[in-house]
């Protein structure tokens, strides 16, 4: 047994069951059309629409770029992280020493620590490959863009057209919620973090990242008023 305590292991049970089962949840709750990632598929949609309408591109490559270097910026980030990790642990006595000057932090054995470590090494890889992976979907965004056809002037989309948008508008999409799944990591590494102060704080710590990462999904300001975009738009359409 690495831990002594059972609540140790319940604290990295009940972590493991909120990150698993929020991701779970906020991929299921995105298909009803009331979360970030649902109202930003509809405006990239509506993106993929206009880049067919207008010759120049230039602007368009420029903010798939912007959203690419989010990506590409967070990803190195990751490996630094994972190298400090990495350091850790070949350091574990430098580690104990450093943990026992602190009063608030609960003592803790050699291996212990080194689990600890070890769990926030495997979160911030599961980031890495998240991130990777968003920006080989950003590349691939890239090419479909380029061979979106150009409507000629007077010309209206047909559905053809539109098939194709919402194709390129997927791809876009998928890289989207690969790039907030790798930043979700993020929020439950900092969860993570608190066990060093205890397994009750590491559970509290849990479920407050979670409450977090919800009200910014589905009960944020953001998110009010990308809807209340999308049903200008929408009333707008329905005028013309």
């Amino acid at each position: 047994m690495i831990f002594s305590s059972l609540l140790d292991w319940l604290a990295l049970g009940w972590f493991i069951s909120l990150w698993v089962g929020y991701g779970a949840y906020a991929k299921r709750a995105a298909f009803g059309g009331k979360s970030l990632s649902a109202c930003l598929y509809r405006y990239r949609i509506d993106w993929m629409e206009n880049m067919m309408r207008h010759p120049n591109r230039i602007p368009d490559v420029a903010l798939l770029g912007n959203l690419s270097n989010m990506v590409n910026f967070l990803a190195t980030t990751t490996l630094l992280i994972l190298a400090g990790i990495v350091t850790m642990l070949s350091s574990t006595e430098k580690v104990l020493s450093v943990l026992e000057d602190h009063a608030f932090i609960v003592p803790s054995a050699r291996e212990e620590v080194q689990f600890k470590l070890l769990v926030l090494a495997i979160i911030f890889m599961h980031a890495f490959f998240r991130l990777t992976w968003s920006m080989r979907q950003h590349t691939f965004c890239n090419i479909i863009m380029g061979s979106l056809p150009e409507l000629k002037e007077g010309e209206s989309l047909n559905d053809d057209h539109i098939q194709m948008a919402k194709y390129a508008a997927k791809i876009s999409d998928r890289a989207g919620n690969e790039f907030s799944d790798g930043l979700r990591c993020y929020y439950f590494a900092v969860a993570a973090l608190t066990w060093f102060l205890g397994p009750e704080i590491f559970m509290i710590m849990t479920t407050v990242v979670v409450g977090i990462l919800y009200r910014r999904e589905f009960r944020s300001v953001t998110l009010k008023y990308l809807q209340l975009g999308l049903a200008l738009r929408d009333k707008e359409s329905g005028k013309s």
